[in-house]
């Protein structure tokens, strides 16, 4: 009995010492049973680092402003039905963590513009020209669908029955964007299409403009001769315009081979008047 006694004692004296070796390595890695962030989550969390790191931040600021980046962004939408979350959720990231923008510098697109992602390749080769939104920190939120749900902290990629936190959040950081925009702005718009009235660039970004104090308006042709200036949609921009009176305007239309060739502090002086 007594030898019985003494392997029950021995067994839980070892079964104490494991539990307490584990409880360090648990601490560390946030427990042995703790559930992986979502793929969303961590790769929004890679791209601020990164992006942070390319733009030659101080090492030991990085993961503090990412982590400032991503308590905002994720308290736009936990705790919230997708169907709830609106513009303004998205404030308080915009506050603490705003952007600047120098003057003439800032560049937007909008409608379908030929071989985008090299035209965005040449705009970064050449950072002193142009500002795009993805050369900023607002670009390191993934493309696709995410959203919180009532009663959860947390953030998901799946499930999600609406985009439209993803909506939101891309409209909201887009009017941010072009809030930092100072003196003339200039807009590469597809000159097939023309202007949308329910794009992203004439609900969130035009009226958000109002710190600027010029529109150079870049229509992208596919061809060389048809002048897009005097495309049907330019109408409704120019009624848009009207609300914003400091906002001077100016078009041109370019083919779209002349983007790729020219550099980007030149493509104003070869575009051809409309």
């Amino acid at each position: 009995m007594a030898e019985s006694f003494q392997s029950v004692w021995m067994a839980l004296l070892l079964a104490s010492i494991t539990m307490m070796l584990l409880q360090p390595q648990q601490a560390e890695c946030g427990g042995i049973f703790s559930k992986p962030e979502d793929p969303f989550v961590e790769e929004l969390k890679a791209n601020c680092q990164r992006f942070l790191k390319q733009q030659k931040a101080p090492e030991e600021s990085i993961k503090a402003r990412c982590d400032t980046f991503w308590e905002k962004f994720k308290s736009a939408v936990v705790q919230k039905d997708p169907g709830a979350v609106r513009r303004e959720h998205y404030n308080a990231l915009f506050e603490a963590v705003p952007i600047k923008v120098e003057k003439d510098k800032l560049l937007l697109y909008t409608g379908y513009v030929p071989d985008l992602k090299k035209l965005t390749t040449i705009i970064e080769d050449k950072p002193d020209t142009y500002v795009y939104y993805y050369q900023t920190i607002y670009g390191v939120v993934p493309n696709g669908r995410f959203c919180g749900k009532e009663k959860s902290n947390e953030v998901f990629s799946e499930d999600c029955d609406s985009k439209i936190p993803s909506n939101m959040y891309f409209a909201a950081s887009s009017a941010a964007f072009a809030r930092a925009a100072l003196g003339t702005v200039t807009v590469l718009m597809g000159g097939e299409r023309g202007y949308n009235k329910e794009s992203i660039f004439a609900q969130h970004e035009l009226p958000d403009l109002k710190a600027a104090t010029g529109l150079r308006l870049l229509m992208v042709n596919p061809g060389d001769s048809q002048n897009t200036c005097n495309h049907e949609t330019l109408k409704d921009l120019k009624a848009d315009l009207a609300k914003l009176p400091k906002l001077s305007y100016e078009c041109k239309y370019i083919p779209s081979k002349d983007l790729e060739k020219e550099s980007p502090a030149t493509w104003w002086i070869k575009a051809k008047s409309g």
